[in-house]
């Protein structure tokens, strides 16, 4: 609990601090046509705060640190110069390999597969991190099912307190932004709980906590394919795009109902298990494909 005091608090103060820096140094998120359609710059070094955060409960696992650091430094660095798309992702399988071979001790073969869906987390946290408070608020609900599920590691209780903090700030109308340094950070939070867990008891709660945001993007995917787009182009049809224009551009109301399809997805896994759970999961993924029309771009 003192933990969680003291990263909530911790980050609540990095958060002040580098708001005022983001607006002094020009790290701002500047609206740009629909893609970004928020109405005026916004700092976007969230992603700082957290690090700031969650780094004094993380110096004694340095090798976890280094990790949550690294993905921090590629984006910080595409949210300032822009990266292209293959050094980002050489980078996040890099880091995946490092994690999954010389930190947890799997093979390489597994180290190979891991560091790919390592990517994929990281690219999908990514993605759903386009309108105030839907990044966070899923982030939080998942680490709080992670917690509750058993994985009680203090990396999974320090980031529910730095993403909680960072809430404050992000819900709508947003103060601050994560930038893709931020949502690099919470990527990679879980794609760590992915890797520790692989061939463990609490892989189906991993599992269920990461399927919305990888659910989404794949649904991007097949969305863009189908429209003759690039899978790689961004838009505005995500699943919280959808809910968006079905609560008729409430967006506070559209965080609210992510957040509780965060909590059914990554809860599930606490009520079901086994082909049952992911039976759930299916019908579930199913439900919201048709019901919002996922494969349909606008």
């Amino acid at each position: 609990m003192l933990l969680f005091i003291v990263a909530f608090f911790l980050t609540l103060a990095a958060i002040y601090i580098f708001g005022k820096i983001g607006i002094k140094y020009d790290l701002m998120d500047k609206p740009a046509g629909q893609l970004k359609p928020h109405e005026r710059p916004v700092p976007y070094t969230g992603g700082m705060a957290l690090l700031a955060g969650i780094t004094p409960a993380l110096l004694y696992t340095s090798p976890i640190l280094f990790a949550i650091s690294a993905m921090w430094l590629v984006g910080f660095l595409d949210d300032k110069f822009g990266l292209p798309p293959l050094v980002r992702l050489i980078l996040q399988l890099a880091t995946g390999f490092y994690l999954s071979f010389f930190v947890f001790n799997h093979s390489i073969l597994s180290s190979l597969i891991l560091a790919l869906m390592f990517a994929v987390i990281i690219n999908a946290y990514n993605m759903i991190d386009g309108m105030d408070g839907i990044c966070g608020v899923i982030s939080f609900v998942s680490s709080l099912a992670l917690i509750v599920g058993g994985l009680t590691d203090n990396i999974y209780i320090v980031f529910s307190a730095a993403i909680l903090a960072f809430i404050f700030f992000n819900f709508p109308p947003a103060r601050i932004f994560l930038g893709d340094q931020g949502s690099y950070i919470v990527g990679t939070v879980f794609g760590i709980a992915l890797i520790q867990t692989y061939h463990g008891q609490h892989l189906p709660l991993v599992i269920a906590v990461i399927w919305l945001p990888v659910l989404d993007l794949i649904l991007g995917f097949i969305r863009r394919v189908k429209a003759g787009k690039s899978p790689f182009s961004g838009d505005r049809d995500h699943f919280y795009d959808k809910l968006y224009k079905l609560l008729d551009n409430r967006k506070r109301a559209t965080v609210l109902v992510a957040s509780l399809m965060a909590l059914v997805y990554s809860f599930s896994a606490i009520f079901f298990n086994g082909y049952i759970l992911y039976g759930f999961l299916i019908v579930l993924s199913i439900i919201q494909a048709f019901s919002l029309k996922s494969l349909k771009s606008t």
